[in-house]
């Protein structure tokens, strides 16, 4: 997970070393990219990990005993295959929401960020940019759908999570020549940083679609990470017909992406904090780069953690559909105490490190962008615990299919405290002016309005599925949600 948002900060490296409204345009492109379009991906696959997840347990649970059914029951090797079923259902509708979204970019968004109060060279310029990105939205949603799906299935022998990390490292290594070669050789400028993120996402569904289903071994491992044990062969035709032909399936899955999508608002806060900062006076430019690296470093350090949320949802969906709930109680557990240790860790080298340190990797030659960063980096300790800890905890609410409890923890969190906190110290206490010597203004209380929303989010996460989750209770559910795909 962490490299996959290496490239990311390729691009904000190269970008910096072109100029404060380069570096500015490429950031806000990139939050709008986040917010209008990667984070619907994001959210949606919520749905497919819970689903998938589930189904592999129930399919190895059938596989199991299937020496003791009667012989009127219908062979297992003739029945839908429910994992593919999912992954189909899951690429139709995530392609059915992000293509009109970047039929959007392409038609252009410079008219609705001058009216949010962007200057007209940064609002050009990001236009620009986010036009170029729109096929990389495409080519992101089929990656990350992917990505979701082979998460949700591994587990035993077949260690398939592997390619998409295979993926991102092929992506990576492009990454850097892609960007010497649009940016300096084709003499494309900034422009030649959003071409070299569209290469490097196209490159990583083709990579893994051809590893997965491309040759006759790569579909035999699919089929045993999918707990099929007798030799059955990928069909596709009947698993597509009933992916596509049960709106009962398709409510299903909105039931269940439509609360992810809810819950993913929170990287839409994070991405609004970024933008409101480019409103900061008297240097926008040096504010909306410092928070655009600030991110950045927060964003590398969240996949750390994220790995064992992944983790989390994937052994505990296994296992309720094998109708195991206190191992999958355990797996939870075990997920969330990993996630605090790795989180602590990191949160304790940001504050021993030199806070200039990680800033100045990412725009050396910006020093009023890298003194501002700076200064939030200790928030950032702070921030990165509780974050860290709430993904892990929300791995377990996907593995048990119950996205709608965090619905309002979010919203409350985010909505009611995280963001108009940081709106009224950054704007309303202190005039929407950067400041030099405290944490309640400017920049600084972007982050502390964000940072005092995340631990909201994970205090009230925890409460809520350590004193509301009825284990046997969901081994039930995930039975019974299987079977109605």
């Amino acid at each position: 997970m962490v490299i996959t948002k290496i490239p990311w900060i390729i691009s904000i490296r190269f970008v910096s070393g072109l100029g404060s409204h380069e570096l500015a345009a490429a950031a806000l492109s990139t939050t709008l990219c986040n917010v209008t379009g990667l984070s619907f991906s994001v959210g949606l696959s919520a749905a497919l990990t819970t689903l998938t997840g589930q189904a592999k347990g129930e399919l190895c649970s059938r596989f199991k005993n299937r020496d003791s059914e009667s012989a009127t029951t219908t062979p297992i090797s003739v029945e839908p295959l429910t994992p593919l079923i999912f992954l189909f259902r899951g690429l139709i509708i995530q392609l059915a929401i992000v293509i009109p979204i970047g039929v959007w970019w392409l038609f252009g968004t410079e008219r609705m960020l001058l009216a949010l109060g962007q200057e007209h060279e940064v609002a050009s310029m990001t236009d620009r940019y986010l036009k170029i990105l729109a096929p990389g939205l495409w080519s992101y949603s089929v990656s990350w759908t992917l990505t979701a799906w082979v998460q949700a299935i591994n587990s035993g022998g077949e260690n398939l999570a592997i390619i998409p990390a295979k993926a991102a490292v092929l992506g990576l290594v492009f990454h850097v020549p892609f960007n010497w070669f649009f940016v300096n050789y084709m003499n494309m400028g900034y422009l030649g940083c959003a071409v070299a993120t569209v290469c490097f996402q196209t490159i990583q569904p083709a990579y893994i679609l051809y590893r997965l289903f491309g040759t006759k071994s790569a579909r035999a491992r699919v089929l045993v990470a999918m707990g099929v044990l007798d030799g059955t062969g990928i069909s596709w035709k009947q698993e597509l017909h009933l992916a596509v032909s049960s709106f009962q399936g398709f409510i299903q899955y909105g039931s269940l992406a439509l609360p992810g999508i809810v819950v993913i608002s929170e990287w839409w806060a994070s991405e609004i904090s970024i933008f409101l900062s480019g409103r900061l006076e008297p240097f926008p430019e040096v504010a909306l780069g410092a928070m655009t690296i600030y991110q950045s470093i927060n964003t590398f350090c969240f996949m750390f953690p994220v790995a064992f949320s992944v983790s989390a949802s994937t052994r505990v969906a296994n296992l309720l559909g094998r109708g195991f709930p206190i191992e999958a109680k355990f797996a939870g557990k075990n997920s969330i105490a990993c996630a605090a240790c790795a989180s602590f860790g990191i949160g304790f080298a940001l504050m021993i490190i030199p806070h200039g340190f990680f800033p100045a990797l990412f725009a050396p030659n910006e020093r009023d962008v890298t003194k501002e960063t700076s200064k939030t980096i200790p928030l950032l300790a702070a921030y990165v615990f509780a974050d860290g800890v709430q993904v892990a905890i929300n791995g377990i609410v996907k593995g048990t299919g119950r996205q709608w409890v965090t619905v309002p923890i979010v919203l409350i969190a985010y909505w009611v405290v995280g963001v108009p906190l940081a709106y009224y110290l950054a704007f309303v206490r202190n005039d929407g002016t950067l400041c030099e010597d405290s944490y309640f203004c400017g920049v600084r209380g972007l982050v502390f309005g964000m940072t005092i929303g995340t631990w909201i989010h994970m205090i009230l996460l925890a409460i809520a599925v350590w004193f509301t989750t009825d284990w046997h209770n969901e081994a039930v559910k995930a039975k019974h949600r299987v079977r109605s795909h």
